[in-house]
Protein backbone atom coordinates (compact mmCIF):
# COMPACT_ATOMS: atom_id res chain seq x y z
CA UNK A 1 0.00 0.00 0.00
CA UNK A 2 2.86 2.44 0.60
CA UNK A 3 3.41 1.93 -3.20
CA UNK A 4 -0.10 2.81 -4.12
CA UNK A 5 0.25 5.88 -1.63
CA UNK A 6 3.59 7.42 -2.85
CA UNK A 7 1.70 6.58 -6.51
CA UNK A 8 -0.92 8.97 -5.48
CA UNK A 9 1.17 11.65 -3.94
CA UNK A 10 3.12 11.88 -7.64
CA UNK A 11 -0.18 11.82 -9.51
CA UNK A 12 -3.13 12.14 -7.48
CA UNK A 13 -3.79 15.85 -8.67
CA UNK A 14 -3.91 14.28 -12.55
CA UNK A 15 -6.83 12.08 -12.05
CA UNK A 16 -9.80 12.94 -14.03
CA UNK A 17 -12.46 14.23 -11.58
CA UNK A 18 -15.97 13.43 -12.82
CA UNK A 19 -15.13 10.22 -14.63
CA UNK A 20 -18.68 8.62 -13.85
CA UNK A 21 -20.12 11.19 -15.62
CA UNK A 22 -17.54 11.07 -18.21
CA UNK A 23 -18.11 7.37 -18.96
CA UNK A 24 -22.20 8.05 -18.86
CA UNK A 25 -21.61 10.77 -21.79
CA UNK A 26 -19.29 8.55 -23.81
CA UNK A 27 -22.01 5.45 -24.14
CA UNK A 28 -24.98 7.86 -24.69
CA UNK A 29 -22.67 9.49 -27.12
CA UNK A 30 -22.15 5.73 -28.93
CA UNK A 31 -25.71 5.56 -29.12
CA UNK A 32 -26.66 8.83 -30.60
CA UNK A 33 -23.32 7.69 -33.20
CA UNK A 34 -24.56 4.22 -34.00
CA UNK A 35 -27.78 5.79 -34.86
CA UNK A 36 -27.45 9.03 -36.77
CA UNK A 37 -23.39 7.08 -39.07
CA UNK A 38 -23.76 3.98 -38.52
CA UNK A 39 -20.49 3.40 -41.15
CA UNK A 40 -18.64 5.28 -38.30
CA UNK A 41 -19.23 3.56 -35.61
CA UNK A 42 -18.42 0.44 -37.49
CA UNK A 43 -15.18 1.87 -37.74
CA UNK A 44 -14.95 2.05 -33.72
CA UNK A 45 -16.02 -2.00 -32.65
CA UNK A 46 -12.93 -4.07 -32.21
CA UNK A 47 -12.97 -6.47 -34.98
CA UNK A 48 -9.54 -8.81 -35.27
CA UNK A 49 -9.83 -9.30 -39.34
CA UNK A 50 -9.50 -5.24 -39.48
CA UNK A 51 -7.11 -4.63 -37.00
CA UNK A 52 -5.00 -7.57 -37.77
CA UNK A 53 -5.51 -8.06 -41.30
CA UNK A 54 -5.57 -4.36 -42.94
CA UNK A 55 -4.30 -2.64 -40.06
CA UNK A 56 -6.68 -0.69 -38.02
CA UNK A 57 -4.93 -0.32 -34.85
CA UNK A 58 -7.49 2.01 -33.62
CA UNK A 59 -10.19 -0.38 -33.06
CA UNK A 60 -7.95 -1.52 -30.26
CA UNK A 61 -8.95 1.07 -28.31
CA UNK A 62 -12.21 2.63 -29.71
CA UNK A 63 -13.95 -0.37 -28.69
CA UNK A 64 -14.21 1.67 -25.18
CA UNK A 65 -16.41 4.29 -27.10
CA UNK A 66 -19.31 1.63 -28.08
CA UNK A 67 -22.62 0.83 -27.29
CA UNK A 68 -22.67 -1.50 -23.82
CA UNK A 69 -26.30 -3.06 -25.36
CA UNK A 70 -29.02 -2.14 -27.35
CA UNK A 71 -31.27 0.75 -26.80
CA UNK A 72 -34.76 0.72 -24.92
CA UNK A 73 -36.62 2.85 -22.56
CA UNK A 74 -34.73 1.32 -19.63
CA UNK A 75 -31.38 2.57 -21.04
CA UNK A 76 -31.30 6.56 -19.63
CA UNK A 77 -32.69 5.41 -16.78
CA UNK A 78 -29.69 2.57 -16.12
CA UNK A 79 -27.10 5.10 -17.34
CA UNK A 80 -28.91 7.92 -15.05
CA UNK A 81 -28.03 5.30 -12.46
CA UNK A 82 -25.04 4.36 -12.92
CA UNK A 83 -23.78 7.78 -12.91
CA UNK A 84 -25.08 8.06 -9.13
CA UNK A 85 -23.64 5.20 -8.19
CA UNK A 86 -20.42 5.69 -10.00
CA UNK A 87 -20.08 9.24 -7.81
CA UNK A 88 -20.90 7.36 -5.11
CA UNK A 89 -17.79 5.02 -5.21
CA UNK A 90 -15.96 8.21 -6.05
CA UNK A 91 -16.88 9.89 -3.00
CA UNK A 92 -15.96 7.09 -1.03
CA UNK A 93 -12.67 5.77 -2.57
CA UNK A 94 -11.77 9.44 -3.62
CA UNK A 95 -10.93 9.99 -7.28
CA UNK A 96 -7.61 8.39 -7.77
CA UNK A 97 -8.73 5.11 -6.49
CA UNK A 98 -11.77 5.38 -8.90
CA UNK A 99 -9.29 6.17 -11.42
CA UNK A 100 -6.90 3.74 -10.97
CA UNK A 101 -9.73 0.95 -10.74
CA UNK A 102 -11.57 2.09 -13.87
CA UNK A 103 -8.69 2.34 -15.80
CA UNK A 104 -7.37 -1.25 -14.52
CA UNK A 105 -10.19 -3.07 -15.86
CA UNK A 106 -10.47 -1.05 -19.42
CA UNK A 107 -7.01 -2.15 -19.51
CA UNK A 108 -6.83 -5.37 -18.62
CA UNK A 109 -10.09 -5.97 -20.68
CA UNK A 110 -8.36 -4.25 -23.85
CA UNK A 111 -5.67 -6.92 -23.58
CA UNK A 112 -7.85 -9.48 -23.16
CA UNK A 113 -9.53 -8.48 -26.37
CA UNK A 114 -6.21 -8.07 -28.61
CA UNK A 115 -5.15 -11.45 -27.05
CA UNK A 116 -8.21 -13.70 -27.84
CA UNK A 117 -8.87 -11.42 -31.40
CA UNK A 118 -5.11 -12.43 -32.42
CA UNK A 119 -6.11 -15.96 -31.47
CA UNK A 120 -9.66 -16.14 -33.19
CA UNK A 121 -7.93 -14.29 -36.04
CA UNK A 122 -5.21 -17.08 -35.89
CA UNK A 123 -7.69 -19.92 -36.38
CA UNK A 124 -10.18 -18.24 -38.92
CA UNK A 125 -8.92 -20.34 -42.03
CA UNK A 126 -6.38 -17.86 -42.83
CA UNK A 127 -8.62 -14.80 -42.11
CA UNK A 128 -11.13 -16.06 -45.27
CA UNK A 129 -14.21 -15.86 -43.01
CA UNK A 130 -17.06 -12.92 -43.57
CA UNK A 131 -16.39 -9.82 -41.73
CA UNK A 132 -18.98 -7.52 -40.10
CA UNK A 133 -19.96 -6.37 -37.09
CA UNK A 134 -23.03 -8.16 -36.69
CA UNK A 135 -20.92 -11.75 -37.26
CA UNK A 136 -18.06 -10.18 -35.08
CA UNK A 137 -20.50 -9.62 -32.39
CA UNK A 138 -22.18 -13.15 -32.99
CA UNK A 139 -18.41 -14.80 -33.52
CA UNK A 140 -16.46 -13.18 -30.48
CA UNK A 141 -19.14 -12.43 -27.64
CA UNK A 142 -22.04 -14.62 -28.65
CA UNK A 143 -24.07 -12.63 -25.94
CA UNK A 144 -27.07 -11.32 -27.66
CA UNK A 145 -28.21 -7.48 -27.23
CA UNK A 146 -24.87 -6.74 -25.50
CA UNK A 147 -21.91 -5.24 -26.53
CA UNK A 148 -18.39 -5.48 -24.39
CA UNK A 149 -18.42 -2.73 -23.09
CA UNK A 150 -21.43 -3.65 -20.72
CA UNK A 151 -18.54 -5.57 -18.54
CA UNK A 152 -17.57 -1.53 -17.80
CA UNK A 153 -20.84 -0.84 -16.03
CA UNK A 154 -20.84 -4.71 -14.02
CA UNK A 155 -17.34 -2.91 -12.29
CA UNK A 156 -18.58 -0.05 -11.43
CA UNK A 157 -21.89 -1.68 -9.68
CA UNK A 158 -19.65 -4.53 -8.30
CA UNK A 159 -17.99 -2.09 -6.77
CA UNK A 160 -20.51 0.07 -5.12
CA UNK A 161 -22.11 -3.04 -4.27
CA UNK A 162 -18.79 -3.64 -2.22
CA UNK A 163 -18.75 -0.05 -0.13
CA UNK A 164 -22.29 0.17 0.11
CA UNK A 165 -23.60 -3.70 0.51
CA UNK A 166 -26.18 -2.81 3.11
CA UNK A 167 -28.00 0.19 0.87
CA UNK A 168 -31.70 -0.49 -0.74
CA UNK A 169 -31.96 -0.17 -4.33
CA UNK A 170 -35.06 -0.53 -6.36
CA UNK A 171 -34.84 -3.88 -8.41
CA UNK A 172 -36.67 -3.27 -11.73
CA UNK A 173 -37.44 0.22 -10.27
CA UNK A 174 -40.35 -1.39 -7.49
CA UNK A 175 -38.95 -3.99 -5.19
CA UNK A 176 -36.33 -3.33 -2.83
CA UNK A 177 -33.13 -5.02 -2.33
CA UNK A 178 -29.43 -4.39 -0.58
CA UNK A 179 -26.72 -3.66 -2.80
CA UNK A 180 -25.39 -6.75 -1.67
CA UNK A 181 -27.85 -9.17 -3.01
CA UNK A 182 -27.95 -7.66 -6.23
CA UNK A 183 -24.03 -7.80 -6.53
CA UNK A 184 -24.98 -11.45 -5.81
CA UNK A 185 -27.05 -11.90 -8.71
CA UNK A 186 -25.32 -9.94 -10.59
CA UNK A 187 -21.97 -12.17 -10.15
CA UNK A 188 -24.57 -15.58 -10.77
CA UNK A 189 -25.75 -13.79 -14.40
CA UNK A 190 -22.16 -13.35 -15.39
CA UNK A 191 -21.39 -16.71 -14.26
CA UNK A 192 -24.51 -17.75 -16.80
CA UNK A 193 -22.81 -16.21 -19.78
CA UNK A 194 -19.59 -17.94 -19.19
CA UNK A 195 -21.06 -21.34 -19.58
CA UNK A 196 -23.84 -20.68 -21.42
CA UNK A 197 -22.00 -18.67 -24.34
CA UNK A 198 -18.42 -20.48 -25.06
CA UNK A 199 -17.31 -17.51 -26.80
CA UNK A 200 -13.65 -17.39 -26.41
CA UNK A 201 -13.64 -13.13 -25.80
CA UNK A 202 -16.67 -13.43 -24.03
CA UNK A 203 -15.36 -15.47 -21.15
CA UNK A 204 -11.57 -13.96 -21.23
CA UNK A 205 -13.98 -10.63 -20.26
CA UNK A 206 -15.82 -12.16 -17.65
CA UNK A 207 -13.03 -13.73 -16.17
CA UNK A 208 -11.05 -10.00 -16.73
CA UNK A 209 -14.28 -8.16 -14.43
CA UNK A 210 -14.23 -10.81 -11.83
CA UNK A 211 -10.33 -10.90 -11.36
CA UNK A 212 -9.80 -6.94 -11.23
CA UNK A 213 -12.99 -6.28 -8.88
CA UNK A 214 -11.11 -9.33 -6.65
CA UNK A 215 -8.09 -7.41 -6.81
CA UNK A 216 -9.83 -4.16 -6.05
CA UNK A 217 -11.44 -5.79 -2.82
CA UNK A 218 -8.25 -6.60 -1.46
CA UNK A 219 -6.76 -3.31 -1.96
CA UNK A 220 -9.94 -1.82 -0.18
CA UNK A 221 -9.58 -3.98 3.11
CA UNK A 222 -6.16 -1.72 3.32
CA UNK A 223 -6.35 1.62 1.42
CA UNK A 224 -7.60 4.48 3.62
CA UNK A 225 -8.81 7.20 1.91
CA UNK A 226 -7.25 10.78 2.19
CA UNK A 227 -4.59 8.84 3.39
CA UNK A 228 -2.24 10.16 0.88
CA UNK A 229 -2.90 13.87 1.41
CA UNK A 230 -2.24 13.33 4.94
CA UNK A 231 1.17 12.33 4.23
CA UNK A 232 2.00 14.90 1.84
CA UNK A 233 0.27 17.52 4.40
CA UNK A 234 2.89 15.64 6.92
CA UNK A 235 5.60 16.14 5.00
CA UNK A 236 5.16 19.69 3.65
CA UNK A 237 4.49 20.17 7.50
CA UNK A 238 7.82 18.52 8.41
CA UNK A 239 9.96 19.83 6.00
CA UNK A 240 9.01 23.44 6.82
CA UNK A 241 9.98 22.67 10.42
CA UNK A 242 13.41 21.70 9.40
CA UNK A 243 14.01 24.60 7.13
CA UNK A 244 12.97 27.00 9.91
CA UNK A 245 15.69 25.18 12.22
CA UNK A 246 18.01 25.32 9.91
CA UNK A 247 17.69 28.94 9.29
CA UNK A 248 17.53 29.57 13.03
CA UNK A 249 21.20 27.74 13.35
CA UNK A 250 22.60 28.89 10.65
CA UNK A 251 21.64 32.81 11.99
CA UNK A 252 23.12 31.60 15.54
CA UNK A 253 26.08 30.67 13.95
CA UNK A 254 27.05 33.85 12.21
CA UNK A 255 26.05 35.61 15.47
CA UNK A 256 23.48 37.65 13.79
CA UNK A 257 20.40 39.21 15.74
CA UNK A 258 17.05 38.86 13.81
CA UNK A 259 15.34 41.71 13.44
CA UNK A 260 11.95 42.78 12.73
CA UNK A 261 10.52 45.85 11.58
CA UNK A 262 10.11 48.93 13.20
CA UNK A 263 12.59 47.23 16.26
CA UNK A 264 9.31 45.38 17.24
CA UNK A 265 9.90 42.42 18.82
CA UNK A 266 7.08 39.40 18.43
CA UNK A 267 7.80 37.55 22.22
CA UNK A 268 8.45 38.82 25.66
CA UNK A 269 8.74 36.70 29.01
CA UNK A 270 6.52 38.75 31.49
CA UNK A 271 9.30 37.77 34.40
CA UNK A 272 12.26 38.48 32.79
CA UNK A 273 11.82 40.74 29.56
CA UNK A 274 13.66 38.24 28.04
CA UNK A 275 12.66 38.46 23.75
CA UNK A 276 13.42 36.43 20.31
CA UNK A 277 16.05 39.34 19.76
CA UNK A 278 17.83 38.16 22.97
CA UNK A 279 18.13 34.19 22.01
CA UNK A 280 16.66 33.22 18.72
CA UNK A 281 16.53 29.28 19.95
CA UNK A 282 14.69 30.50 22.80
CA UNK A 283 10.61 29.11 22.83
CA UNK A 284 7.85 31.75 23.99
CA UNK A 285 4.55 30.12 25.12
CA UNK A 286 1.30 31.70 27.00
CA UNK A 287 0.16 30.93 29.90
CA UNK A 288 -3.36 29.11 30.03
CA UNK A 289 -3.87 29.68 33.67
CA UNK A 290 -3.09 33.30 33.75
CA UNK A 291 -5.56 35.95 33.81
CA UNK A 292 -5.14 38.15 30.54
CA UNK A 293 -2.31 38.05 27.75
CA UNK A 294 0.93 37.25 29.37
CA UNK A 295 3.72 34.87 27.45
CA UNK A 296 7.15 33.57 29.22
CA UNK A 297 10.40 31.92 28.29
CA UNK A 298 10.95 28.39 28.34
CA UNK A 299 12.79 29.34 31.50
CA UNK A 300 9.53 30.63 33.42
CA UNK A 301 7.11 28.83 31.73
CA UNK A 302 6.45 26.60 34.78
CA UNK A 303 7.98 28.49 37.39
CA UNK A 304 6.17 31.66 37.00
CA UNK A 305 3.53 32.79 39.83
CA UNK A 306 0.09 32.71 38.03
CA UNK A 307 -1.48 35.98 37.63
CA UNK A 308 -5.04 35.95 39.11
CA UNK A 309 -7.72 39.04 38.79
CA UNK A 310 -7.37 41.20 41.98
CA UNK A 311 -10.33 40.68 44.47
Amino acid sequence: MKFLYKLEDKWGSKSIKNLPLITVIIFSLSYVLGWLAPDVYEKLVFDPFAVFGSGEVWRVFTWIFTMPGSFNYFTLVMLFVYVMIGRSVEMSIGTFMYNIYIFSMLLVLTLGNVITGLIFYLQASGGEMAVGNAWIQEAMYFVPEFGPTVYILDAIFLGFALIYSESLMLFMFVIPIKAKYLAYADLIWLGYLFFKYNALCNRVNIVCVILVWVVYVILMKHYTPGHAKVMLQRKAYTAKRAMDRRKREHETEKGKVIEFPGGVTRHKCAVCGKTEKDDPMMEFRFCSKCEGNYEYCSEHLYTHEHVKPKQ
